[in-house]
């Protein structure tokens, strides 16, 4: 869906155009976390995070802003956009005439120049920042545009908060995963590919989905987002052929019409001779998924094991399970399990002993230099229903206490994860704290409210340092200087275009 520009704002933009001192030629906003208080309930409540927050993004919504305004506004005729502009924000404004011709006068002068006067800079993409330091600021770059800056401001929002968000949840799942690899696993090779992201199809359309999938891959490359990694070529200039990858994998309805056919084991047989290279992934619970691990996968074991590797030396059929709890399933049930250690008394059933050691007792594996059991490498197992911070770092500590490592799993990470959020995760929220007047004086603003101390905002031009300190109240001179770089100027980009420094960033 298209829309123009200058109509993707909150309806009291409108007016705003008209209430600014007519001295005031241009103002200085920032984009900012102010709070972590909310994101706190998503840490488990035995693991220690740092609150660093991801700050990415940024550079992939000004070109959206920057690209939408040229295709949908500044191209098009001005009568025609005028026509539309008038049409629309009649109701918004009360039906006044008068703040009508106003406000008409400025779209159109903006629509004569051509391009958007601003000055935007922001940090570098991956920057791992505390609470309160400044993500983007914006400023104006031509005298008699000062509505302009705050006019943005719903733009830029719905266009920041949410790839900020995402991509330092990620950052908290990658450091569970880190945790436990630390502690039962020889390296950290397989976490990259531990996370893989199944948030695709519960996203809030295509555009969400692809703000989602790259703040996804700045922790992992596990990812089923195909268009993330398109859109990270063209944004990002992404020159690896590997932003992402994924496997061939099933689902239910070809399971199901397979089952229909035949039956589940032929199903399975037929796909791993139809894949016999590298990893195949099969959704095992259409049916019975303890019948299918139990009786399905023994019968299978020789074709399991015969596996090619491919160009990777990768061979793995991966056993993938889609209900009931994910840490039950995983790690069984086994009722003397006390949260630190499990006692001598045996498993009955395969609900009690779980799927990672069922596939132990068929297929066998290694000891790592821990001590810790690691899985024969053609076997894997992937889960992706509901997996909260909370259950993947309860299935890597309960795979501990049963003497595994935490490396033979495989967690999916979905829109329930990846959806549940807004923009008061980390109380995102754009202040404006300068203005200049027309005889180019400074004017410093800040808001200050005595109800809620956590809204108050910082005060005039703003720097941060290269250790993420902020201070405000500096000089223009000052300004100029420090982490916030101009990626934006009228109508000119400097974007960053190395992907794989802005993950090394955001992966520290």
């Amino acid at each position: 869906m298209k829309i123009n520009p200058i109509l993707a704002i909150d309806s009291y933009k409108l007016a705003h155009i008209t209430m600014y001192p007519e001295n005031i030629t241009g103002t200085y906003l920032n984009l900012t976390p102010r709070s972590i208080r909310h994101f706190k309930k998503l840490i488990p409540a035995q693991f220690k995070y740092d609150n660093k927050i991801v700050a990415v993004g940024m550079q992939m919504a000004i070109q959206d802003i920057v690209d939408t305004f040229t295709d949908e506004f500044f191209s098009k005729p001005l009568e025609q956009t005028l026509e539309i502009y008038t049409d629309t924000i009649r109701p918004f404004i009360g039906f006044d005439e008068d703040s009508e011709t106003k406000i008409v006068a400025e779209i159109t002068k903006l629509h004569n120049l051509g391009y958007l006067p601003l000055e935007i800079k922001a940090l570098p993409e991956g920057s791992l920042i505390p609470v309160q330091t400044p993500v983007m600021t914006i400023k104006f770059s031509e005298n008699g545009f000062a509505w302009l800056q705050g006019y943005l401001e719903t733009y830029i929002s719905q266009n920041t908060w949410k790839t900020i968000t995402i991509a330092t949840v990620a950052r908290l799942y990658r450091k569970i995963l880190e945790f436990w690899a630390e502690k039962t696993c020889d390296n950290n090779d397989h976490i990259t590919w531990q996370g893989h992201c199944f948030a695709d199809r519960g996203m809030s359309g295509t555009e969400d989905a692809t703000k989602m999938g790259i703040a996804h891959a700045t922790q992992f490359e596990g990812s089923d987002s195909v268009h993330a990694a398109y859109a990270a070529k063209h944004i990002y200039g992404f020159k690896s052929p590997l932003f992402a990858a994924s496997v061939p994998a099933t689902e239910h309805q070809i399971m199901q019409l397979g089952i229909n056919e035949s039956s589940e084991r032929d199903t399975i047989l037929r796909l791993i001779k139809q894949y016999p290279i590298g990893v195949m992934s099969v959704v095992c619970d259409t049916e019975d998924y303890w019948n299918t691990l139990t009786n399905i996968l023994p019968s299978l074991k020789e074709e399991i094991l015969a596996r090619t590797p491919n160009s990777l030396g990768l061979a793995k059929f991966v056993v993938r399970p889609d209900s009931g709890d994910p840490v039950d399933v995983i790690c069984g049930t086994n009722p003397h399990y006390e949260g630190t250690t499990l006692t001598e008394q045996p498993f009955h059933t395969p609900e009690m002993k779980g799927s990672i050691e069922i596939l132990w007792d068929i297929f066998g594996g290694t000891i790592n230099s821990k001590g810790y059991k690691v899985l024969n490498p053609r076997v894997g197992l992937i889960y992706g229903d509901s997996i909260t911070p909370e259950r993947a770092y309860e299935i890597c500590k309960r795979l501990e206490a049963k003497g595994f490592a935490s490396s033979n799993v495989v967690l999916g990470i979905g829109s329930y994860a990846y959806n549940y959020h807004t923009r008061d995760t980390f109380g995102m929220a754009i202040k404006c704290t300068a203005a200049w007047d027309d005889k180019g004086n400074l004017i410093e603003t800040q808001k200050v409210v005595k109800t809620d101390s956590g809204k108050k905002s910082a005060k005039g031009l703003l720097h941060v340092s290269s250790d993420f300190v902020t201070t405000d109240s500096v000089t223009p001179e000052v300004e100029a200087t420090g982490m916030l770089q101009t990626i934006y100027k009228d109508n000119k980009k400097t974007f960053e275009t190395d992907f794989e420094a802005i993950r090394a960033r955001a992966r520290n």
